[in-house]
């Protein structure tokens, strides 16, 4: 008897899950294999019983794996003659086969459901119930599933039709199926597949499929501490790296030990990026630590700072015989059109540049692209009032539309269409500095930075470099002859005035005051 199977009035997976539990062996031909799919049915094949035919109680057989290039010609009808098979074809078409099972679980949002079957498919897999072939000889698209029973009353149920072994094909409309109870018929059905079955270039890739799995997210996963080892051994590989690097001898026995670190990390941010920000607080010698860098990198430096500042570092310069130039900033715009190339540039106070519209920021940034230089920002305060502060000052040597390897994900997450928002704005690219431009979330800046910046505290140099006295309760530190240094300690101290008609305070703290400050309008300026 005949039966309409079309997956509205009669669906294909609880006609399956009738059939199976009353089977031994259960073997199915389509043209594609949904691993996700396996779950539907999977309850009903461990309820397969009987007498074992082969060995495997699940035998299915896939059928369409082509290249794309393949595909196409097959379209236009100039592929070659499905005859002229040979074992290299095979292999190409049976390791397509496998990418695209690979593939599939690269699709779609992880569930804990899609994780339990797949799961489960690879233990039927790796116990010998289920074995999975590829059909290499030609392109297979028939639908064919046989339900087998080795009992005394042996009799075959075959279902042929349109649906795959496909979440949809299994459960979802636009499909026809016909079962053939008929033994004769289903018989014949049932020696048709076991030529295919059989065939010398249909290939076993149930091994492919239990790596595929492995690999996947679905497979076994390393445990949290395992994952959080991998990431600190990932973020750390420069610092690694930098602390291999070589300071000049005259400066081992000056630089403080928690400079050291930061002199060697920087140089290897430098050599790899081209760039690196020193973003020490206050006081904890940025001077001596951009000094040390140009040394260690060996080259001729410029060093770019506030008028203020030149004679200082014409000194550090001098008295540790680094090779190089100070240029104070006010002065870039007359000097940098016709200066000889510096392959380093010290920017000292790099927060005077953040804004990219000055003409000294426009000069600088010019220098440095014409010139290629690796450019080292000194800074306590890199950020003010925008993100753009900080953007502006990593410009000086990263080009708008230059990949940095990292998109603004806080803020592409935080509304749908921002992506697109930031592509119109660029172009296309969502990795640049353009792009960040666009996003004012502290998270995207943050993570740009960790590629650029060096930034320690007083609280963290203390704690990890200083030692407690307990007399002074001060915590102290090595010095460059070996004497103790600590770092000064704050005391707010409050301000003793006398008070009254005449003192400042008192009349600046009076109703008159607040009520002129509540009356005064607002200007709206960029700050």
């Amino acid at each position: 008897m005949t039966a309409i199977i079309d997956n509205e009035d009669e669906f294909l997976n609880e006609r399956l899950n009738a059939l199976l539990p009353h089977s031994s062996n259960f073997d199915a031909c389509v043209g594609y294999f949904n691993l996700r799919g396996w779950k539907q049915i999977r309850p009903s094949v461990l309820q397969l019983n009987g007498e074992l035919v082969g060995e495997s109680r699940v035998r299915i057989l896939v059928g369409m794996a082509m290249r794309d290039d393949e595909r196409v010609r097959r379209m236009y009808g100039i592929a070659p003659s499905d005859d002229l098979i040979d074992g290299p074809k095979a292999a190409d078409r049976k390791n397509n086969a496998v990418k695209e099972f690979v593939d599939q679980l690269q699709f779609g949002i992880p569930t804990t459901s899609d994780l339990t079957g797949l799961q489960e498919l690879r233990e039927d897999l790796s116990s010998g119930l289920v074995r999975v072939s590829f059909a290499a000889r030609t392109p297979l698209h028939a639908k064919l599933y046989l339900a087998r029973s080795n009992h005394a009353n042996q009799w075959v149920s075959a279902v042929v039709g349109s649906s795959n072994l496909t979440s949809a094909g299994l459960a979802k409309q636009g499909e026809l199926n016909l079962e053939e109870t008929d033994q004769q018929v289903a018989g014949k059905l049932h020696e048709w597949f076991e030529e295919k079955w059989t065939d010398q270039f249909t290939i076993d890739v149930t091994q492919d499929l239990i790596e595929a799995i492995d690999d996947s997210w679905a497979g076994k996963q390393p445990e949290p501490r395992l994952i959080h080892l991998k990431m600190a051994y990932e973020l750390s590989r420069d610092a690694r790296a930098g602390l291999t690097m070589d300071i000049p001898l005259k400066f081992r026995d000056i630089l403080l030990d928690y400079q050291k670190p930061a002199v060697t990390i920087a140089a290897r941010i430098l050599e790899k990026q081209g760039l690196v920000v020193i973003g020490d607080v206050v006081g904890l010698g940025k001077t001596m630590v951009g000094t040390a860098i140009a040394a260690t990198t060996g080259t001729k430096v410029l060093v770019v700072c506030p008028k203020s500042l030149e004679a200082m570092w014409n000194k550090y310069l001098l008295d540790y015989d680094v090779p190089g130039r100070v240029i104070p900033l006010s002065m870039v715009t007359r000097e940098l059109p016709n200066l000889q190339r510096f392959p380093t540039i010290i920017v000292d106070e790099s927060h005077n540049l953040r804004n990219a519209n000055t003409l000294a920021a426009t000069a600088l940034r010019d220098y440095i692209a014409e010139n290629g230089s690796n450019v080292v920002l000194l800074t306590a305060t890199m950020f003010n009032a925008r993100h753009m502060d900080l953007g502006n000052q990593l410009g000086l040597k990263i080009g708008a539309d230059e990949d940095l390897g990292m998109r603004p994900e806080a803020f592409i997450g935080k509304e749908l269409g921002n992506d697109l928002k930031i592509a119109k704005i660029t172009g296309g690219p969502l990795s640049t500095l353009r792009a960040f431009a666009v996003s004012e979330e502290n998270a995207d800046w943050q993570n740009l930075l960790s590629k650029f910046l060096i930034r320690r505290t007083r609280g963290y140099i203390e704690k990890n470099y200083g030692t407690l006295n307990k007399t002074t309760e001060r915590v102290e530190f090595v010095g460059p002859g070996g004497e103790m240094v600590s770092c000064p300690r704050r005391v707010t101290l409050p301000i003793q005035y006398l008070g009254g008609e005449l003192d400042p305070g008192d009349r600046l703290a009076r109703k008159a005051t607040f009520d002129a400050i509540d009356g005064l309008k607002l200007a709206r300026y960029s700050l």
